[in-house]
């Protein structure tokens, strides 16, 4: 063992985060403050935290996409290797431990809701229950004063990616959804629908207004563009919210196919809301990278599903929050089952990914309403949240994988999740590239 390096077990690292001095005795131990210094930046954002230091991580059993195996992991600048560093800082003993990747939010709307104490208790939810990677898919523009007091995009907070505005058409629903639902909640006090207008979204109807307003939607610098379709075939829908109208409708055709094309050219993708089958279709075939939900309404046809497996195209769940509105709907109306066209999209192989959609949820609760369909065994789910759904919303980085140059994050749980998922609750340790946080 190297003279810098302690071996410390991971029922002591907790201590080490409460200031104690688990060297025994003399000065403070210094890695044990910088570990405290991460855990108090969301609450003291100007801390500055060192690079992380090389750690050996021994003992613990790492989830590998379907079972897990015991390892003995190093992290160096933050990611993993499996060649042990000349020096070590630190060494963890993960006996008793099951590592999992960190989890992700593929659907949030917990950011930009004007409401910064409310923010700052979403952005600690998603860390305690080990969401590390979240995609809000529309807000408020989220500034980076505001994102260094949520501790966002840093070691202590999540990651996120932000759409901000959502670009719909002047008569869709989502403007007295946002009126009735949004603002009725409490959400984005003190503004109006009017204020709202080019700040959490953009109406366009045609292309010469696309023209004048893309020029606004660039400058709120989004992480990528979010769209809102709804009902473009044309359905009789079972009414939905009292407050929407029939003939209502989302984006047309053309605007909406230009916008995927003016996003691509910028190096942007586009998520698409999607309410029916037809709506799917149209995503799909203008080229939209992700589908912010599963369709509710329709019939699949075998050709678009193989598109959307060919094609690689993410579906977000939201089935705790949209099921329940739509087997009520079924009841009164006769609607077709909820949960089918999820279900066909799971059984010919579509890239599922996990997504809370109420501001107040993390994927969590979402992961457990899944998990209650019986449609996959634990470490399928499990793959699900934990990797499938992280590369969804960070595609260009190394996430989710216990390997050569990934980043070095994870989550030690007190009990095996595959044989109980409530294990997936009880986390022991965190570690977001490289930095150990508190618990």
């Amino acid at each position: 063992m190297e003279a810098a390096e302690r071996s410390e077990p991971l029922s002591r690292i907790s201590a080490a985060l409460r200031h104690e001095n688990v060297g025994g005795g003399g000065a403070p131990d210094r890695r044990a403050v910088l570990l405290a210094a991460a855990a108090a930046l969301a609450a003291t954002p100007d801390v500055a935290l060192a690079a992380p230091a090389p750690l050996a991580f021994e003992n613990g059993l790492w989830f590998d996409g379907r079972a897990f195996r015991p390892a003995t992991m190093f992290s160096v600048d933050g990611r993993f290797t499996t060649r042990r560093p000349r020096e070590l800082a630190r060494t963890i003993d993960l006996r008793g431990a099951w590592i999992v990747p960190p989890f992700g939010d593929a659907h949030s709307h917990s950011f930009g809701l004007g409401r910064p104490e409310q923010e700052r208790r979403f952005a600690a939810s998603y860390m305690r229950d080990g969401v590390f990677y979240v995609m809000s898919q529309g807000g408020l523009p989220v500034t980076a004063t505001e994102r260094t007091a949520l501790a966002i995009n840093t070691p202590a907070g999540p990651d996120v990616a932000f759409s901000h505005a959502t670009l719909t058409s002047h008569d869709s629903p989502l403007q007295p959804f946002t009126k009735m639902v949004v603002l009725g909640s409490g959400y984005f006090p003190s503004e109006t629908l009017a204020s709202l207008e080019g700040r959490r979204f953009f109406s366009v109807d045609g292309l010469e207004e696309l023209d004048a307003k893309w020029p606004l939607v660039r400058a709120q610098r989004p992480d990528f563009i979010k769209t809102y379709l709804w009902n473009s075939e044309g359905l009789k829908l079972p009414p939905i919210f009292p407050f929407v109208r029939p003939e209502q409708r989302g984006l047309s055709e053309p605007v909406f196919r230009a916008i995927v094309r003016r996003a691509h050219a910028d190096g942007l993708r586009v998520s698409a809301h999607v309410t029916t089958t037809g709506d799917m279709r149209l995503a799909i075939d203008a080229g939209a990278d992700m589908l912010a939900h599963a369709p509710g309404f329709g019939a699949l046809g075998v050709g678009e599903l193989h598109t959307l497996v060919q094609r690689g195209i993410p579906v977000a769940t939201t089935s705790a929050v949209a099921a329940p509105i739509l087997e009520a709907m079924r009841a009164k109306a006769g609607a077709p089952d909820p949960l089918a066209i999820l279900k066909a999209l799971k059984d010919h192989g579509a890239w599922l990914v996990i997504g809370a959609d109420r501001p107040e949820d993390t994927s969590s609760r979402e992961a457990a309403y899944l998990r209650s369909l019986g449609w996959w065994d634990n470490a399928a789910l499990l793959r699900l949240w934990a990797v499938e759904t992280p590369r969804a919303i960070f595609p260009n980085r190394r996430l989710g994988r216990f390997a050569e140059g990934y980043e070095a994050s994870f989550l030690a749980l007190e009990g095996d999740p595959l044989v109980d998922w409530a294990a997936t609750a009880r986390i022991r340790l965190r570690v977001k590239q490289g930095q150990v946080l508190d618990t």
